[in-house]
């Protein structure tokens, strides 16, 4: 896989916090080393939870809304 893939995705549409920074945490501690998960979600909450996580485990974090009510992160593991 190269370096930056998305090697999962998870699905947590219509899931409330904390749901799906549970399933985030648990799909980054089995990423590899280089390797990106990609986060869906609705929960606006949550995307605050998310960043946050991000920020705190060094994990790089794209996000972007698209379409509206969706976000759309891409969590990079160093």
């Amino acid at each position: 896989m190269s370096e930056g893939q998305a090697s999962v995705t998870v699905d947590v549409r219509g899931l409330n916090c904390p749901i799906p920074l549970l399933k985030t945490r648990k799909a980054m501690a089995v990423a590899a080393a280089g390797e990106s998960v990609t986060v869906l979600v609705t929960d606006p909450d949550s995307v605050l939870d998310i960043r946050a996580f991000a920020q705190i485990e060094g994990f790089s974090c794209e996000v972007s809304e698209a379409p509206p009510g969706i976000w759309c992160f891409r969590l990079g593991k160093p």
